[in-house]
C-alpha cells in the first residue's frame, strides 16, 4: 500500500506539471498569439527555473535566520559560491545529482533548527501558491495564474514526499531521529569542501563511527560522498 501511495503522489505531481504546460499554452492562445506552443512552453519552462531559484533562496533565507553561512547556491550546471566574502559564478559538471542545491554551514552543529532551513523551499512554494491565487482573483488571468498554481502544487508534492533525499524525508528523519543532525552536518561539510576546495578533499575527514542502532537517510548515504555511504562499522563502502 505504501508503494501505491508513493506512485499516486508522483503521478499526481506529474499530471500537475503537464497541466501547467497546458495552461501556459492556453494562456497565450487567449492573447491571440500564433504558434502558441513556443511562447507557452517558454513561459512554463522559465517559470520552472525561476521557481527552482526561489526554492533554493528559501533555504538560504531560512538558513540565514537560523545562523547558517551561505557557501554555495546552484541551479543546473551553474554554481554561485561565496569564498573569502566574495561571490563567484562558475560552470560545473554536476551538482550532487540534483537540479538545484543550497549549501550552508554553521558553527553549532547540534542546533536542531536545521529543520527550519530544510523547510525553506516548501515554504516558498506555499507562499507562491497563495500569491498565484491572489493574482488570479485580482486579474482574472487564471490561465497564467493556473500555470504557477500547478507548478507549485507539483513541487510541493514532490518535495514533501518523505522518500529518498527530498526535503520532506530529511525533515521527517530529524523529527523522529534528532540525533542524526550530526550526520546531516557532516554531509553539508562534505559538500562545502568538494565545492570550495576540492584540491584539499580527503574522504577520511568525512567518515565517522556509526552505532548499530542508528538509522535514517543521512546515515545510509543520502548526504554522504557520492557513490559511498557509511556502514554500521563506521567504514566507507562503495555504493
Amino acid at each position: 500500500m505504501k508503494k501505491i501511495g508513493i506512485y499516486l503522489v508522483y503521478g499526481l505531481s506529474f499530471l500537475l506539471l503537464m497541466g501547467a504546460f497546458s495552461l501556459g499554452t492556453i494562456a497565450f492562445t487567449e492573447l491571440g498569439f500564433q504558434l502558441v506552443f513556443v511562447p507557452g512552453y517558454l513561459f512554463t519552462f522559465s517559470s520552472m527555473y525561476l521557481i527552482f531559484i526561489l526554492h533554493e533562496l528559501g533555504h538560504a533565507f531560512c538558513g540565514y535566520l537560523t545562523g547558517y553561512r551561505l557557501v554555495a547556491l546552484g541551479l543546473g550546471n551553474f554554481l554561485l559560491t561565496k569564498k573569502a566574502g566574495k561571490f563567484r559564478l562558475s560552470h560545473t559538471a554536476v551538482l550532487k545529482n540534483v537540479g538545484a542545491q543550497y549549501i550552508g554551514l554553521k558553527e553549532d552543529e547540534s542546533d536542531q533548527r536545521m529543520i527550519l532551513m530544510l523547510s525553506g523551499g516548501i515554504l516558498v512554494h506555499l507562499t507562491l501558491l497563495i500569491v498565484s491565487i491572489l493574482f488570479g482573483v485580482l486579474t482574472q488571468s487564471w490561465y497564467f495564474a493556473g500555470t504557477w498554481i500547478c507548478l507549485n502544487l507539483s513541487f510541493i508534492l514532490a518535495n514533501a514526499l518523505p522518500l529518498g533525499i527530498t526535503d520532506g524525508a530529511k525533515i521527517l528523519e530529524l523529527i523522529h531521529h534528532p540525533e542524526n543532525v550530526v550526520y546531516a552536518y557532516l554531509g553539508l561539510r562534505h559538500s562545502a569542501q568538494t565545492l570550495l576546495a576540492p584540491e584539499d578533499y580527503d574522504l577520511r575527514d568525512f567518515v565517522r563511527p556509526v552505532p548499530e542502532e542508528v538509522q535514517g537517510g543521512f546515515v545510509e548515504g543520502g548526504l554522504s560522498p557520492p557513490g559511498r555511504s557509511l556502514d554500521s562499522r563506521g567504514q566507507s563502502r562503495g555504493g
